[in-house]
């Protein structure tokens, strides 16, 4: 996440978890987790 910030200058975390999200394999209240953090950035 911060490592694409420095790069580009932009968050992109939601957009890149949004683009490849079904191809993961996360447990349930992981997802969770990961989406509710994303939406909080």
């Amino acid at each position: 996440m911060w490592a694409g910030r420095a790069i580009t200058g932009k968050l992109e975390a939601a957009e890149w978890y949004e683009k490849n999200k079904e191809k993961m394999q996360l447990h349930i209240l992981t997802r969770e987790f990961v989406e509710v953090t994303l939406k909080n950035i």
